[in-house]
């Protein structure tokens, strides 16, 4: 066992931690410009998603305050996590204008749905008893080839994140 060698984690943690860290500067704070390595990027989701769960732990402690600190938080690490997943998509030479198609399409699935439940709800004469809820499943064409847009394109712009950026100069700057 002593033969191994040892794993340089808290290297790696600490770079992560960094990389979090330099995202949240305020001159990165909302930077949509340039590019971002896949540590920076990576470790900004990573970190950033693990404190938005956090105060979902805090709901036995605090009640539903939590839902005041969850809003702070989601709030305050909603911006640079955006800037961060844009210069990621600038560093493989991609246009940050796919996660506004992506969220135009999730938009769009869910006014569609939200319109559809309130015409069930006007058609049975406001009487939320008389809803069968079985017919609140959705058998429309669209409705799934949406969710199959969606997904795609959420595939796609994982698999983006994963891939090394450009080597030299893009069109969105320097490499990182």
């Amino acid at each position: 066992m002593s033969n191994l060698p040892s794993v340089p984690c808290d290297n790696f943690i600490l770079k992560a931690w960094r990389s979090f860290r330099y995202c949240l500067r305020k001159d990165n704070y909302a930077r949509f410009a340039g590019r971002a390595g896949r540590m920076e990027y990576w470790s900004t989701t990573i970190i950033g998603s693990l404190f938005s769960i956090f105060p979902f732990l805090l709901f036995p402690l605090f009640g539903y305050l939590f839902i005041i600190i969850e809003l702070v938080v989601i709030f305050y690490l909603a911006m640079p996590m955006l800037s961060v997943f844009v210069r990621r998509l600038h560093d493989v030479n991609w246009s940050a204008w796919w996660i506004s198609l992506y969220y135009f399409l999730v938009s769009v699935a869910f006014a569609w749905i939200v319109f559809w439940f309130v015409q069930e709800i006007l058609s049975s004469d406001l009487d939320l008893q008389s809803i069968d809820i079985e017919s609140f499943r959705l058998d429309n064409f669209y409705i799934h080839l949406l969710q199959l847009l969606v997904d795609s394109i959420s595939v796609l712009l994982f698999v983006l994140t994963l891939l090394p950026g450009t080597k030299g100069v893009n069109k969105y700057g320097e490499p990182v």
